[in-house]
C-alpha cells in the first residue's frame, strides 16, 4: 500500500511472484502439509493417490531455468 497525498486515496499494487522458486516452495508446501503426521491415516492416504502429479510438477520445477538472454541485443 502506497501512502496518499491529502485529499486522495491509497493506492494499492500487487504483484504477483511466479518465479521458479517461488513456484517450487509452494508445491514442497502443498506436499509437506499433505503427509503430515498429524493428519488423519485415510487424509494421508488419499493424497498419496493422487501426490504423483504435484511431485512431477516438483521434478519440472526443479529442472526448469530462469529464461535469461544468453546476449544482450544491440540496440
Amino acid at each position: 500500500m502506497l501512502p496518499a497525498l491529502p485529499g486522495r486515496k491509497p493506492e494499492i499494487r500487487v504483484r504477483l511472484d511466479d518465479s521458479v522458486a517461488a513456484r517450487r516452495a509452494t508445491v514442497q508446501d502443498v506436499i509437506r502439509a499433505m503427509m503430515d503426521p498429524a493428519r488423519s491415516l485415510d487424509a494421508r492416504e488419499s493424497a498419496i493417490a493422487w501426490s504423483r502429479g504435484l511431485q512431477n510438477s516438483l521434478q519440472d520445477l526443479l529442472a526448469e531455468e530462469d529464461r535469461r538472454p544468453m546476449y544482450t541485443p544491440a540496440r
